[in-house]
Order: C-alpha cells, then structure tokens, then sequence
C-alpha cells in the first residue's frame, strides 16, 4: 500500500515516466500492476538490473534488508532511501 500512495501522490509526472518497474519478493504481486499506472510489479533478478539505474525504496522498515539483498543479488546502481527522497 505505502508503494501506491507514495507514487500516485509524490512523483512528478516526468518522473512516474522513467519508472520501468516496481519489485517486490512477494510472488503474490508478481505480474500485477501498481494502482492508476502501466507499471508491473515483478521479483527482482539479475537479468532484470540491466536497464535499472536507480532503485527507489518505499518499505523504510525494511531498507536495511532491501539494499543487503539488492546487493548481494548483484544491483550495482544506485539506491535511494526513503529518507533521501524527502
């Protein structure tokens, strides 16, 4: 729900543009779309990281495990907090 409402009202619309995906390691949600927009929500791989070059976290309960797990899975870009993003 917070990845919703953080990119329905707080995104400006040339930057809900350049947004390609919205990961999420619950399979559940794998191939849905986030609410009022064209974006799927896949799990986050390797193959997929090619074209990224920037991940915007909306968890900020979890960003600790997040960026471990992004980095270790092989993300080498960029990742801003939700604190950086205010």
């Amino acid at each position: 729900m917070y990845q919703r409402v953080f990119y329905t009202k707080f995104v400006a619309l040339e930057n809900k543009q350049k947004i390609i995906c919205c990961y999420d390691l619950d399979t559940r949600k794998h191939g849905k779309y986030l609410q009022k927009a064209e974006i799927v929500i896949t799990q986050p791989s390797k193959k997929s990281y090619s074209n990224v070059e920037c991940i915007v976290l909306t968890a900020p309960l979890y960003e600790k495990e997040i960026i471990q797990y992004l980095r270790e899975d092989g993300f080498s870009g960029e990742i801003l907090t939700s604190v950086e993003c205010r």
